[in-house]
Formats: structure tokens, C-alpha cells, sequence
């Protein structure tokens, strides 16, 4: 290769090595002044389907609850619903020593907060309940048990949660404080029961999704 001929391949050379090294740092630059907008927004499409998910991931955890209590995991003599609803996944025998459930996935059984959610939604295990009296009373988990299903938003205002309980009935309705206790009566405080999917969407047509309620603080796939 004659002297023209290598320095005309090393200026191209040169020339795409500059197009990478510019490119790297305008992509870089862009994540800069982008930070604060980083996870991008969620589409309301998207959070619907967010919706739908969690729907089914209650009617899985509801059927894994009942195949727990099948068993006497600690070898007490009691079969009891799992009190905390990571168990489904592990829970522990009379020894305290750890035993593969595998009734719900890993995945499912750690979305237990807003910075590790499932579908972009966490739950929250519910441990009292408002009774017929009135009276706030603990669950009996022989016979109950109960989780809320919160969305992971910056914004806590109108976004869909669900909550559901031993009878495997789901509520929903848009959020506008934490709830704390399961109602004595849900539909009474507001709560409207969905039995499927199509019950649900028609009930996602009346929320209205602002950009502002579309941001994750962080986002798990």
C-alpha cells in the first residue's frame, strides 16, 4: 500500500472513530440534561395494561392462598392462610429453616414496595380489618387474610388500587389516601367490585391519566 493510499484509509479511519466519539457524547450529553426526566413517561395505555396485570396477579396470589392453607407448613396443627403473601414463593417449616413454595413467582413475592413494583404496582399486606361492630380487629388468618395493590407513582392522586381479600373478590377505586384497614363494607366506601377484566376496563375509561401521574421514581421490567 503506497504512503497516499494509508493516509487516505487512516483519515477515514480518523473521520468514523470522530462520528463515535461525537455521537457517545451527544447521547451522553442528552442523558445529562435529561436526568430528571429519566424514566420517561408512561403512556395511559400502558398503565391500563399495568392495571389489568395486577388484576390477574390478585386472582394468582387468591389462588396460591388457598393451596397454602392446604398444608401445616410449621407443624403447629393449624393450617392457616400465609399472614405475609411473600411466603407463597418461601416460607419456613418448625425449624425456621427456608422452604420453596414456588405458588407465585420471585418476581411477584418482592414487588413488596414502590422501588421494586410488579407491573408497576406494589402490595401491601393488610393486617386488620374494620368488623361488623365497628371495631378494628387483627385477621384470623385460619379464616382470612387481605392485601392492598398500590401503584408506584410520584403522584398518588386517581391512579386505580385494588384491594381483596379470603373471599377472592377484587375492588378498585381511584386512589386518594393509603388504606390502612380492610373495610367492613368496600363498596360502601366507595370501592366498586370488578369480577373481570372487561368490568375493569370500563372502570379505567373513567380515570384520566396526567402526565404528572405517569413518572416512576424508578422503573423494574
Amino acid at each position: 500500500m503506497d504512503k497516499a493510499a494509508q493516509n487516505k484509509k487512516i483519515t477515514a479511519v480518523g473521520v468514523v472513530f470522530t462520528i463515535i466519539v461525537t455521537l457517545d457524547f451527544l447521547w451522553a450529553a442528552n442523558q445529562w440534561f435529561n436526568r430528571y426526566n429519566w424514566p420517561p413517561p408512561l403512556t395511559t395505555e400502558q398503565l391500563r395494561t399495568d392495571g389489568l396485570n395486577t388484576f390477574k396477579n390478585l386472582q394468582i396470589i387468591a389462588q396460591a392462598q388457598e393451596i397454602y392453607k392446604q398444608t401445616d407448613w410449621n407443624k403447629d396443627g393449624k393450617k392457616v392462610y400465609a399472614e405475609y403473601f411473600t411466603h407463597l414463593w418461601t416460607t419456613i417449616n418448625a425449624n425456621d429453616d427456608p422452604v420453596l413454595i414456588d405458588l407465585i413467582s420471585r418476581e411477584l413475592s418482592f414487588a413488596v414496595g414502590p422501588y421494586r413494583p410488579k407491573d408497576n404496582y406494589f402490595f401491601v399486606n393488610l393486617h386488620h380489618r374494620v368488623a361488623e361492630d365497628g371495631k378494628i380487629s387483627e385477621l384470623d388468618y385460619e379464616k382470612q387474610w387481605a392485601i392492598l395493590a398500590i401503584p408506584a407513582l410520584y403522584t398518588k392522586r386517581g391512579a386505580p388500587i385494588f384491594i381483596i381479600d379470603n373471599s377472592s373478590r377484587i375492588f378498585v377505586k381511584k386512589y386518594g389516601k393509603m388504606v390502612y384497614l380492610y373495610p367492613k363494607d368496600p363498596t360502601g366506601e366507595g370501592w366498586m367490585e370488578v369480577e373481570n377484566l372487561q368490568q375493569l376496563k370500563q372502570f379505567q375509561e373513567t380515570v384520566t391519566y396526567t402526565k404528572s401521574m405517569t413518572t416512576y421514581p424508578y422503573r423494574y421490567k
